[in-house]
């Protein structure tokens, strides 16, 4: 069974894997294999171009982006399981500008924005997704536990329930993630140097300027008040119908350059082994003596 932990980024995923690992691998046998990014999902769901049936051992995977293969999984009958967290886009921008020391402008030109909005209806469009926001998950992290082991057909203890949610806390997660000054991340845990900042509701009130505030509201504020965000500015607020067609012309269109790279790849891979056996196949003739060379080169088969 594959269980996909998903999620916008700077939304508590990686608390949600965490918690799903703590599960999975204690009350069910599973494994995990860690974060993947979208090519690396590529080789992991498919063979020979083929989806792979799923795996005996529940197996853990994180992950940002919905792909086409994630999606055929969820939609299909092998009984995967998904998880996917959101939040307030305004405190998504505080949180990414400060983890990955990046500007407004910056996150504005990468698109990460509408990129996770479009994910969020790409994960929430499948099923076996337990959809919990970011509130929600940092709020009462006892029945975040709750759930994910509901989701998972895990029943645990009242105790068990609150042993997790403290080995979980903020406090502990902070004393687990890499100095600043480290390189690289927590493997097991998926934590970054500085990954667990003060996670604050609504920090974007003090931390985001006025003017990117009105943009984020402008543009996304739909999406925002759908979901029992709060707006600052009661003002016209554009539809994001759109930007998010556009933005699934652009993913499509993306999804098919990258398949057709894969297969460009994996026919290269062919030429090479090809050649490499051919290659194999000479140094071994070369290598017989020239009488048993001779026979061979009329179809006898003789010794010596």
């Amino acid at each position: 069974m594959w269980i996909f932990i998903g999620g916008m980024i700077r939304s508590g995923s990686t608390l949600e894997y965490d918690i799903a690992i703590e599960l999975a691998v204690k009350y069910l046998g599973g494994i995990t294999l860690g974060y993947q990014e979208v090519a690396e999902l590529d080789s992991l769901l498919r063979k020979d171009g083929e989806l792979i049936p799923a795996p005996e051992v529940p197996t853990v995977v994180k992950t940002h982006v919905c792909t086409p293969d994630i999606q055929s999984i969820l939609k299909g009958d092998s009984g995967a399981k998904a998880f996917y967290t959101y939040r307030d886009l305004r405190d998504v921008t505080v949180s990414a500008k400060r983890q990955f020391k990046l500007s407004f402008e910056d996150i504005r030109r990468k698109k990460w924005i509408e990129s996770s909005i479009v994910d969020y209806f790409l994960w929430t469009g499948c099923s076996g997704v337990e959809v919990t926001s970011y509130v929600d998950l940092i709020g009462d992290r006892e029945r975040a536990v709750s759930k994910i082991a509901e989701h998972l057909g895990i029943e645990i203890s009242g105790d068990e329930v609150s042993r997790i949610a403290e080995k979980f806390s903020p406090e502990q997660q902070r004393l687990r993630q890499p100095d600043e000054e480290a390189e690289g991340k927590d493997g097991s845990l998926e934590l970054h140097p500085g990954h667990v900042g003060k996670g604050a509701v609504g920090a974007w009130k003090k931390d985001l300027p006025e003017e990117e505030v009105k943009e984020l509201e402008q543009r996304f504020g739909g999406w925002m008040k759908e979901r029992g965000f709060e707006l600052s500015d009661a003002g016209d607020l554009c539809s994001y119908d759109s930007f998010l067609e556009e933005m699934l012309r652009e993913q499509s269109s993306a999804s098919r350059l990258h398949e057709q790279v894969v297969r460009e790849k994996e026919a290269e891979l062919k030429r090479v082994y090809a050649s490499v056996d051919e290659l194999v196949m000479e140094n071994e003739l070369l290598q017989q003596s020239p009488l048993k060379r001779f026979w061979q080169s009329l179809g006898v088969k003789k010794s010596g």
